[in-house]
């Protein structure tokens, strides 16, 4: 894989994975992250693995059996999917309630770049 690209979404600067293609100051881009290799939290947790962040308002959640999906409106109006595993004895993060502050995080390494 290539080398971490950065990226601004909206004011909001992220360091994310890229194709060896190579990209100029100012370009846009799209970025891709599937729904399993983001979190949601109530808010950012300092020390956290997840290099990348972004704010948003918790806009739908569903039960999917073994996981919830969570869908989040960033602040540019963007819809996230996110996929979060539930685990036997759930914990108090887990369960989020619809119209709350959330932050969403991924790992450089699972965001996809491309134009």
């Amino acid at each position: 894989s290539g080398s971490h690209v950065s990226i601004d979404i909206n004011g909001t600067p992220l360091e994310a994975g890229s194709s060896d293609k190579t990209f100029r100051k100012g370009q846009n881009v799209k970025v891709s992250v599937r729904p399993e290799k983001m979190s949601v939290t109530r808010e950012h947790k300092e020390g956290s693995s997840a290099r990348a962040s972004l704010g948003g308002e918790l806009v739908d959640s569903y039960f999917h059996g073994s996981y919830m999906r969570y869908e989040v409106k960033i602040e540019n109006g963007q819809r996230l999917l996110i996929d979060r595993q539930l685990e036997n004895n759930l914990k108090e993060d887990v369960l989020l309630t619809v119209g709350e502050r959330v932050c969403v995080g991924f790992n450089a390494d699972n965001a996809i770049i491309f134009e």
